[in-house]
């Protein structure tokens, strides 16, 4: 039967898809490109008790259940291993009920299995700027506050982010104002974000949600907005631009029509 444990070292989590059968060894394995050490320089421990699980038994033999939390250190320069260092979030170690579990609270679980977690507000905000560099989008784009928590599944491209609390931007170039609720989730591919949540545009009088946006193409010039409804709107990229990325690219468009005019 298929299941997932949390992997945690520092402020990060991994959510790795296992089976009760698989050994610690194959954990391990699966670590291996997420750290970037092999299976002998990783040692996971039981949080609670601090017994080090052997790589020749299995999740089942060690009694590790779904949604368990192990912990994760890793061997040093000096050769030793670092001692157990976890964030634990008010809720990670709560138990949860198989037969109260709600249908829904099933479909996030299952959506964030395999995932990357961090916390904190330093780790998440460089988290959240690194995608969207990744993205292609600009860095002003989601400009959400007091980060908490950020997660992404890359298998999928299921993205997280949480707030400490709803917020709103009121974004100068466009002359529109966004309201953030405290979790913002998409699916993410290269130059889009689609069937998103916790992102609504005020138009009028009224909130609309944005479920989609998108830009042209590598430098491209123009981000696109998209309503449920399949209603879009265009603005210029530099409407999200942070003060460093809009200068940089006022340098290279001068630097252009100065080759456009050279050529002619």
């Amino acid at each position: 039967m298929d299941m997932y444990i949390r992997i945690k070292r520092d402020k990060t989590t991994y959510f790795i898809r296992c089976k009760a059968s698989d050994k610690i060894l194959d954990i391990k394995e699966k670590l291996q490109e997420l750290v970037d050490k092999p299976a002998k320089d990783q040692r996971l421990i039981l949080p609670g008790t601090g017994e080090v699980l052997d790589d020749s038994k299995t999740l089942a033999d060690q009694k590790i259940d779904t949604d368990a939390v192990v912990a994760l250190t890793l061997r040093k320069d000096d050769n030793e291993f670092e001692e157990v260092n976890i964030v634990r979030p008010s809720d990670f170690y709560q138990t949860r009920d198989a037969e109260g579990a709600s249908c829904n609270s099933t479909v996030v679980t299952n959506e964030r299995a395999g995932a990357e977690i961090v916390y904190g507000s330093e780790e998440c905000f460089n988290h959240s700027i690194q995608l969207l560099e990744e993205l292609g989008f600009p860095k002003g784009v989601l400009p959400l506050k007091d980060l908490v928590e950020c997660g992404r599944v890359r298998e999928t491209g299921f993205v997280w982010m949480k707030q400490k609390a709803p917020s709103e931007h009121y974004f100068e170039g466009t002359k529109t104002l966004v309201s953030y609720g405290i979790e913002v989730t998409a699916y993410v591919e290269k130059f889009k974000m689609k069937k998103m949540s916790g992102i609504k545009s005020k138009q009028l009088f009224v909130w609309v949600p944005i479920v989609e946006m998108s830009i042209d193409g590598f430098n491209g010039k123009k981000m696109y907005f998209k309503t449920p409804m399949g209603i879009g709107k265009s603005f210029h990229v530099t409407s999200f631009m942070s003060v460093e990325e809009k200068e940089k690219y006022e340098k290279l468009q001068l630097k252009d029509k100065e080759v456009e005019i050279k050529e002619n």
